[in-house]
């Protein structure tokens, strides 16, 4: 109950980072409790029970997500489930399931979240490493053959068509997720190049994109001044004369019409 308090205060605090592992995490465990019905509906109880271990796993690495901030380790035991339970399906049970998928699905994922949040100068040489790794394991578990396929083909043929539909919807999940961060940091970025961060007027840079907008057209410019403002500055310091400017700015974006634009042209 704690955690799940913590996990809720970790929401309203950061969002966007509480939703990316939440995303990744949760695709993984409804990833594995599909499997582990499957598997006993086919009579596998011992996949059953890995699959039912994996999702010990991501229970105690959420627990572990609520009291401390994401690092490789954290990131690495995320990765390294996905791989290791893909080499022991492949060796166990045979490509012709496609459990092969799921590491090439996670390397992007792994790739967003580690430039994201881990700020390691090794980070990214890590990353490849693990992908480079990760294909290898695949090869050669791959062409081992099979310690205990399924008889049935038809059982074969389910467990390839499941795993490819999970697989498509993680990557889609994941995507859509990426875009959103991406889009959402582009027009912070957009903004903050666009306006002064003390007023919310826009700079000069902000000021030059809204008049080449209007090339062709008949337009009005007004500038304006506060009197005496370095008087505030000298009396009472420049952290009230901040407040003064931000004040004043406040008043100016509430004055014009929407078609109107604000700028703070000089300092």
């Amino acid at each position: 109950m704690k955690a799940i308090q913590r996990l809720e205060k970790m929401w309203e605090q950061n969002r966007r980072y509480t939703t990316r592992y939440m995303l990744a995490v949760g695709g993984s465990m409804f990833i594995h409790a599909v499997l582990a019905v499957i598997f006993a509906m086919a009579g596998r109880f011992g996949f059953v029970a890995l699959n039912g271990l994996a999702i010990g796993f991501y229970l105690l690495w959420v627990w572990l997500f609520t009291r401390r901030a994401v690092d490789e380790w954290m990131l690495l035991a995320l990765y390294l489930d996905v791989v290791l339970h893909a080499c022991i399906y492949n060796v166990f049970l045979g490509q012709g399931t496609a459990f092969y998928l799921y590491p090439f699905i996670i390397i992007p994922v792994t790739f967003f979240l580690s430039t994201r949040d881990i700020k390691k100068s090794y980070t990214l040489a890590v990353s490849v490493a693990l992908s480079v790794l990760s294909v290898l394991l695949m090869l050669i578990t791959l062409s081992i053959q099979p310690i205990d396929p399924f008889q049935d083909p038809g059982l074969t043929r389910q467990f390839f068509h499941v795993n490819v539909l999970l697989c498509a919807l993680l990557l889609c999940v994941y995507t859509s997720e990426f875009m959103t961060e991406t889009l959402s940091t582009q027009q912070s970025l957009s903004f903050h190049a666009e306006n002064d961060a003390l007023t919310g007027l826009r700079n000069r840079y902000g000021f030059t994109k809204e008049v080449e907008k209007l090339h062709g057209t008949q337009y009005c410019v007004v500038m304006c001044d506060i009197d005496d403002f370095k008087r505030i500055n000298d009396a009472h310091g420049h952290s009230v004369g901040d407040a003064v400017l931000s004040k004043v700015g406040r008043a100016l974006l509430t004055s014009p019409r929407r078609e109107d634009a604000v700028c703070r042209w000089g300092g």
